[in-house]
């Protein structure tokens, strides 16, 4: 992602990305499970209407006038049909035949498909028809009838019921999906600006010290272990020596000053002095050991300087001992200030 865009936006954005890419496999998921639950369901529905309607079929010699039965001839008998029988239940369409495959009693939407594949008890299979997949489950009925034949209740359902709801759940969840995404990622750019408001404290903190050349100032940030809390006591830290190393660099950069203008204002009055009048041999030879004793120390204080530097640079804090005549120190200082 581009640097030039900012952390919070490349927060939000990753955050986004995360959560659509969750939200969809949960989504699929969801799916796939209720698609699958649904198809169970139907195949419970299926079997279950076959077998309730397999109680309300009885077979007699004669027809039962009593309310809510349909007698149906059947060979030398009557087949009588409880009113109870489920045509259509859940989209389950179920119908009556006899051993030949004949319509008797029910519904079929697919009379023309089925009669040419003939029965099969007591396990469901597909059948595809107009680009629509079928479930059918066949179910072979015992009665006394005297000839011995046997009757089938067949029970279809498409799965158009199962895709539809399918679609229904997709429908649903995609409209409650898609407001809670974009909730998410509002609150998401919200959080975002509130977990880096510190670091924002720490950029203007910075820039004022720049600006203002303050290196007093230090980023408050309250007590805390956090990551962010962490990294301002660094800075902090690095303030400290920052400043340490700028104090230590004006007093040396005083020091040096001053301990410089001494031996320059010895030689600049020595030779002013010299300069004024015409003087013996003696007292120009004496002048000049001045300006060189005074431009040695110079030479040693530089020298000195330069030591320092390098000290400073490869972190070798330590001096070297040399002995010291405190003496002749003492006695140059003091001609140094007499003049």
């Amino acid at each position: 992602m581009n640097s030039r865009t900012t952390i919070r936006f490349r927060i939000t954005c990753w955050f986004t990305f995360s959560l659509i890419l969750l939200l969809s496999l949960t989504f699929l998921a969801v799916l796939y499970a209720s698609s699958q639950t649904l198809k169970k369901t139907i195949r419970s529905y299926l079997i279950s209407t076959v077998e309730e309607n397999v109680d309300e079929i009885t077979y007699k010699q004669e027809p039962d006038a009593a309310p809510g039965i349909i007698p149906i001839a059947f060979s030398g008998g009557y087949i009588h049909v409880d009113d109870d029988f489920m045509g259509i239940v859940n989209d389950v369409r179920t119908a009556l035949y006899d051993v030949e495959g004949s319509l008797l009693y029910g519904e079929n939407p697919l009379p023309h498909e089925t009669e040419a594949v003939g029965f099969r008890g007591s396990r469901i299979w597909t059948l595809e028809s107009a680009g629509m997949t079928y479930l059918i489950y066949d179910r072979k009925l015992i009665l006394d009838v005297p000839s011995g034949e046997t009757l089938w209740i067949r029970g279809v359902v498409s799965e158009a019921e199962s895709r539809k709801q399918i679609r229904t759940i997709a429908r649903d969840a995609g409209l409650i999906l898609l407001p809670l995404t974009l909730l998410a990622i509002i609150l998401s750019w919200a959080l975002a600006g509130r977990v880096l408001s510190p670091v924002r404290t720490m950029q203007k903190t910075a820039e004022s010290i720049t600006t203002g050349h303050d290196l007093h100032r230090r980023i408050e940030m309250g007590k805390g272990q956090d990551e962010l809390s962490q990294l301002a006591n660094v800075f902090n830290h690095m303030l400290d020596r920052l400043e340490e190393a700028f104090e230590k660099e004006q007093q040396f950069t005083s020091d040096v000053s001053h301990e410089l203008r001494t031996p320059m204002t010895v030689i600049m009055a020595q030779c002013e002095t010299v300069l004024e009048t015409v003087r013996t041999p003696e007292e120009y030879e004496e002048a000049f050991r001045v300006v060189r004793r005074q431009g040695g120390r110079m030479s040693r204080l530089i020298e000195d300087m330069l030591v320092y530097t390098r000290m400073e640079r490869t972190g070798d804090v330590h001096y070297p001992m040399t002995e010291l005549d405190l003496s002749s120190m003492t006695q140059e200082m003091t001609s140094s200030l007499a003049l």
